[in-house]
């Protein structure tokens, strides 16, 4: 598969969000399984990193802007970036940077450098002072060019959030759009491709299957092996033209669907007429086995609409590939969470505004290396539901 530019891996994050949850420092590994009861603040924890990261790269159009202060460390390379962030609303309501700071750590000889010590007043990169800059974006989005801030703006670029707490990414998922020319066009030079490749991400699932298949042969066949094994039912794949199937009505552009053949079952099924968990699944394969090496998936609630015989895939299939990539995951499942090492477990408590976190490492400590037994002990502690105190 495709590598990235950067292979960033967030090794800790501290988030104050204004007017809303403090979350204490925690440290993060390869896979990071967040469970914790209801409004224990799982998905807020990934929903504000995501944010951070659009902040980042001067990309908030489609998140809220957020206000409040961080603390993220990430390993890109060699280096470890430390980027602490203050930002706060003004009069007119417009989130503005109040201090900024990044430190950048050879992990090889523990040398520290401060790159960026910003402030309402003073602007200093490099120990070179600069004109004041607009302080509605973060000093990575205004320094995006220079060599040593590069790397991390690039790595800001590698998070991708899947977010299944409500149906319309699903129904967005299915939805027909017709082949651009000028944007295939990406694909047939080599030096596009990749690009190509990350934008495939945002695109519903019938565009992004046909262009795996036509340009990236072996990643589709893994895609369609994994389904079929997932579905014993399904017996064959493929992608069709739309208005051919009377899918759709304009017949002026090709537009791609998938299509599904199920075993006894002689007509074909187009892609939005599968169940919402084999779409699900699909999309989620897809994700993990197209996403280039160096990239971070944040999957929130990713077991809504999932039966038993299926939901226990993702495990096997994050642990497959933890080498490569980061993996940040919530849940409340207790099927999922009994799938998952005891090691992985990031349980959240919150008391008030606080949550606090419990790591895994710590529970095998006290319930032992068994997760279902872990689980069942897990749930009548005080730290996971407060009112068992």
């Amino acid at each position: 598969m495709l590598k990235s530019e950067v292979n960033i891996k967030i090794s800790s994050y501290k988030m104050s969000v204004q007017d809303g949850l403090d979350f204490s420092l925690i440290e993060l590994q390869e896979v990071n399984l967040f469970v914790g009861i209801s409004g224990s603040g799982k998905s807020k924890l990934l929903n504000s990193l995501f944010r951070v990261a659009k902040f980042a790269l001067g990309n908030e159009k489609d998140v809220l802007p957020l206000t409040g202060s961080w603390l993220i460390e990430a390993e890109i390379g060699t280096k470890k970036y430390k980027w602490n962030c203050q930002r706060e609303k003004d009069n007119e309501n417009r989130s503005l940077v109040v201090k900024e700071e990044i430190y950048i750590v050879d992990l090889k000889t523990n040398k520290i450098d401060k790159l960026v010590d910003r402030s309402q007043d003073t602007f200093i990169f490099n120990e070179t002072t600069l004109p004041k800059l607009d302080s509605s974006k973060s000093c990575i989005e205004l320094l995006k060019d220079e060599e040593k801030i590069n790397p991390i703006y690039k790595g800001f670029t590698n998070v991708i959030r899947r977010n299944f707490s409500g149906d319309l990414s699903l129904s967005v998922t299915t939805d027909y759009v017709a082949v651009d020319k000028s944007y295939e066009d990406l694909f047939l030079r080599p030096k596009t491709r990749d690009k190509a490749l990350y934008s495939l991400f945002n695109m519903p699932l019938n565009m992004r299957l046909y262009f795996i298949d036509r340009y990236f042969k072996n990643e589709y066949h893994l895609i369609i092996n994994k389904f079929k094994e997932l579905f014993p039912n399904v017996e064959e794949c493929s992608i069709a033209d739309a208005h051919k199937e009377k899918l759709v009505l304009s017949p002026s552009m090709y537009t791609p669907v998938f299509m599904v053949k199920e075993k006894g079952v002689e007509k074909r099924i187009p892609l939005r007429e599968l169940s919402s968990g084999m779409v699900k699944v699909l999309l989620i394969v897809m994700d993990v086995l197209t996403m280039p090496d160096g990239f971070i998936y944040e999957l929130d609630e990713y077991e809504n609409s999932l039966g038993v015989n299926i939901i226990n895939f993702l495990p096997t299939l994050l642990l497959e590939h933890q080498k490569s990539k980061q993996f940040l995951i919530t849940t409340h499942h207790p099927y999922l969470i009994n799938q998952m090492p005891v090691s992985n477990w990031y349980v959240l408590s919150r008391d008030g505004k606080r949550v606090d976190v419990k790591y895994g490492d710590e529970l095998v400590k006290r319930y032992g290396k068994s997760s279902q037994e872990s689980f069942t002990k897990l749930i009548n502690d005080p730290f996971y539901s407060p009112e068992n105190q």
